[in-house]
């Protein structure tokens, strides 16, 4: 009969798990995750280990590697393998060597998942952990939902053993009679866990409360299911505020998201962010960053956040996205000579087909999908038609508009924020823009009108 630790754990998994379903379990190799994955298949649960090597510490790593698939073997268990470069990751990114390895861990593991068939991903997080997320997250700088730590379940993640401590499970182990490696990375003070881990938390229990992780991890709990509350309640105020493009960005309604309660504000901006980046937190001081940004109301600023993403706010709109944003409409540069308008020309835009025909009377006005220009002075403006995006110097003639201006200017009197300028097809002969999509054509010289003997027009067919 099973008594003490070993009965423990094998309670809290099956209070927690399905037993008719299948899991993938995380093992590294160290002792909590030996201890979940032998309490696995001691409770008789169907599962894969998986483990995920990241390339940081040679020879030590890939011995980790080894060391678990032979368990495994020896087990007739099943074993998933992926590799992962977290250097080159980190640098392209431009994330720490700890955000960079848990990103692509927590990928690696759900590309195992779903290779293996297998809905949920089961990890040895316990209550040390819990107590490290905690403070780490209150010195970066977080709010009731960030310092609520480690969930037993988000996503297709979970977390069963949460209520046990680090020595907890190594006393598994030992009763179980079960090796495990020793990560030697988790020794290095200068990654800020560690100092955590070996600095901070002694201190704490040394000077202050000799239960500390403890308390820390109640906290935890505590906070989220208050933040649980507020999170439904953000939710539904998110829907009222935010909205997705079809490039990638995610845009906040400020007008609207201004009327909300403060607390309610910042849950919306979190929102926002994870609609972006579900992989990471947002800190309390970016949070506070972009709420500043929308009450000051100061269109054309931006910020740069984490993991090379950006905002700007513009004209009552705050936009989430990636830096670098697109510099093009989705299409190339294409170039028309006179010929081949002159024999009917069709190219695929954006929303369908752009129809060109010359035709002997003026056909329509100019509009948000068509333009139409006076033949001859299309001819003398140059020596093509180009589609593109805007150029320095573009000068646009608005259709029954008061003149010239730069086209920046009209941009800017249209309220198009800068971060969608350049995904705009542009119909141009040299610097002078004919058309702008989406909102109008341009006007021409109507002293000579009335002896116009041909024109150019141009149409959006939409789903052709």
């Amino acid at each position: 009969m099973q008594t003490g630790i070993i009965a423990r754990v094998r309670e809290a998994l099956t209070a927690q798990l399905d037993p008719t379903k299948k899991y993938l379990v995380a093992c590294s190799g160290g002792s909590d995750s030996m201890a979940l994955t032998d309490a696995m298949q001691l409770a008789g649960f169907s599962f894969v280990v998986g483990h995920v090597e990241h390339g940081l510490r040679g020879a030590e790593s890939l011995r980790d590697a080894a060391f678990v698939r032979d368990f495994c073997a020896a087990r007739q268990l099943k074993f998933g393998f992926r590799q992962v470069q977290v250097r080159e990751y980190c640098q392209q990114q431009k994330v720490s060597l700890e955000d960079g390895a848990r990103i692509l861990r927590w990928q690696a593991l759900q590309e195992l998942a779903t290779d293996c068939g297998v809905a949920f991903v089961v990890t040895a997080h316990q209550k040390n952990d819990q107590a490290e997320t905690f403070l780490l997250r209150l010195l970066r700088g977080s709010g009731t939902r960030g310092l609520g730590g480690i969930r037993p379940l988000r996503d297709n993640i979970l977390h069963p053993l949460l209520t046990f401590t680090a020595d907890e499970l190594k006393a598994y182990c030992r009763e179980r009679k079960l090796q495990w490696c020793e990560d030697s990375s988790n020794q290095d003070v200068n990654l800020t866990r560690n100092r955590i881990r070996h600095q901070l938390l002694p201190l704490l229990e040394r000077e202050y409360n000799p239960k500390i992780v403890e308390t820390l991890a109640r906290t935890a709990v505590i906070l989220q299911q208050d933040a649980a509350y507020l999170a439904e309640a953000g939710k539904q105020a998110a829907q009222r505020c935010l909205k997705c493009t079809a490039d990638g960005q995610v845009v906040c309604d400020v007008l609207v998201w201004r009327t909300l309660p403060e607390a309610l504000q910042q849950r919306v901006l979190q929102e926002q962010w994870s609609q972006l980046e579900p992989q990471q937190e947002l800190s309390s001081v970016h949070l506070q960053a972009l709420s500043r940004l929308c009450r000051q109301g100061a269109s054309g600023k931006k910020l740069i956040l984490p993991g090379s993403r950006c905002c700007l706010y513009a004209y009552g709109k705050l936009t989430l996205y990636r830096q670098e944003p697109l510099k093009n409409c989705g299409m190339p540069s294409l170039v028309l000579k006179w010929d081949e308008l002159v024999q009917g020309k069709s190219v695929s835009v954006p929303g369908g087909t752009l129809q060109f025909k010359v035709v002997p009377a003026q056909p329509f006005s100019p509009g948000k999908d068509r333009f139409v220009y006076p033949w001859e002075q299309l001819q003398a403006l140059g020596p093509a038609l180009t589609l593109r995006t805007r150029l320095p110097g573009d000068v646009f003639y608005p259709y029954k508009g008061a003149g010239h201006k730069k086209l920046q200017d009209y941009f800017t009197d249209c309220k198009i924020p800068a971060a969608a300028r350049d995904q705009i097809l542009l119909a141009a002969v040299g610097e002078h823009i004919l058309w702008v999509s989406g909102r109008q054509g341009a006007g021409w010289r109507t002293d000579t009108t009335n002896k116009v003997e041909n024109w150019l027009q141009a149409e959006v067919r939409k789903g052709e």
